[in-house]
């Protein structure tokens, strides 16, 4: 009874005097002798070692953005896990191909936008905290191989096994280029106008983000990238219209205000001007309404898009930096405002006139109607036999359940035409 009453009187002490115990043999461990020095200890590293990091990823918001947006759209948006498998039905090698390519250019601007930033901040980071970059530019590639991998997990392929592997390759590839890029922009690895220690240099005399010879070819290929979606639907009425000429002009201003910042690079400047006139010449007179979108795919525009966002947002942004003017944050601003004043709403369809009481033929009536049409429906009446009808219905979402319907369909009227 005594022992019972001792141990009520005395558990507290006894419990806490264990925590204390057990605590101490903690901060033993992690060699710390007082809380006070455990705390110091984690707010050390946290300034020392997180800090950076984030200040870091802020400086490179820019190529850190659309680094996520790739992954967003790439990855998670489930009309392109259709576009996937879509390309895996049709087994599309060159579409494929293609926007693999596109992808694995936008990885590598979004590396050399980092870089440039980083090279050019007049604070210096860590060694390791300069490498952020190449882990920013092999974010779109490794997201093309996600997106494949969730595409295929719904809808198991060859094709797209085969795809991941590319794709997987592909994202190794860039990352060791990111690696010893240094050897490879040696003089005498390069020849003449194309010199890579020229076109993807961090060291030049201009105070812009980019070299000029960077400027002067990225300009020039997104006018003839513009004027390859843009001229042949443009010239499909007719090839003397405004908005051919408009193109054709805006080429010559285009190089003329190159010529203006970059008077030194004439001959190159020419050079690419006279590319761009050929390639207008060949879509306006050779290509197809929409066979340079039709050919490339969805995919690619998504990072074609996101490439010319990653170099002209970076410029401004650095600009904005150099003269010390917050330019992105007054063009976000500006979008904000226009988006909420409903200035930019542009997106109306075009309606033609309709009469008012117009009525919709019902079911019934349509189906009677296509029966009707059917040139065989007669063969089977004098046989007195039931004329098949098929009910089909598709399965997922958007462009997905289109394609694979009307691939699976025209499959079997292609082997029994009477279908």
């Amino acid at each position: 009874m005594f022992l019972a009453k001792w141990l009520i009187q005395n558990c507290d002490l006894l419990f806490l005097n264990t925590k204390k115990s057990m605590l101490q043999k903690i901060l033993n461990i992690l060699k710390i002798e007082k809380p006070g020095n455990f705390i110091e200890k984690i707010g050390n590293f946290i300034e020392n070692k997180i800090k950076p990091i984030f200040t870091t990823l802020l400086y490179l918001r820019v190529p850190l953005t659309i680094a996520l947006f790739s992954l967003l759209l790439f990855v998670f948006v489930d009309q392109t896990l259709d576009i996937y498998r879509s390309i895996a039905l049709e087994n599309d090698i060159d579409k494929a191909t293609i926007s693999t390519l596109f992808v694995t250019i936008l990885s590598i601007l979004v590396w050399y936008s980092g870089r440039l930033l980083e090279y050019k901040k007049k604070t210096k980071n860590q060694l390791w905290l300069r490498r952020l970059p190449r882990l920013l530019g092999a974010v779109s590639l490794a997201s093309l191989s996600l997106g494949i991998v969730r595409a295929n997990s719904a809808a198991p392929n060859f094709f797209l096994n085969c795809w991941f592997i590319i794709c997987c390759t592909a994202t190794i590839m860039v990352f060791l280029f990111f690696i010893n890029r240094r050897n490879l922009f040696k003089s005498e690895n390069a020849l003449g106008f194309l010199k890579l220690n020229n076109v993807l240099a961090v060291e030049y005399d201009n105070q812009g983000l980019f070299s000029d010879r960077f400027e002067n070819i990225f300009v020039n290929v997104a006018y003839i990238l513009f004027s390859g979606f843009s001229l042949p639907i443009i010239a499909s009425n007719s090839k003397t219209s405004i908005g051919v000429i408009a193109i054709f002009i805006l080429g010559i201003l285009v190089n003329g205000i190159l010529l203006l910042w970059h008077r030194e690079q004439k001959l190159d400047i020419l050079i690419l001007y006279l590319i761009s006139l050929a390639a207008n010449f060949i879509f306006l007179f050779k290509m197809p309404t929409v066979a340079l979108v039709n050919n490339i795919g969805t995919v690619s525009i998504v990072a074609i898009s996101l490439s010319v966002m990653v170099v002209v947002f970076a410029t401004i942004y650095h600009w904005g930096i150099e003269n010390k003017i917050p330019a992105l944050t007054a063009i976000i601003l500006l979008l904000l405002i226009s988006s909420l004043l409903n200035l930019n709403d542009n997106h109306q369809i075009r309606q033609l006139a309709t009469k008012a009481n117009r009525e919709l033929p019902t079911l019934e009536t349509s189906f009677d109607k296509w029966l009707a049409s059917r040139e065989d429906f007669e063969k089977y009446r004098e046989q007195d036999k039931p004329y098949p009808v098929y009910l089909v219905s598709a399965q997922g979402g958007g462009i997905f359940a289109a394609y694979h319907a009307s691939t699976a369909l025209s499959k079997l009227h292609d082997s029994l035409p009477n279908f």
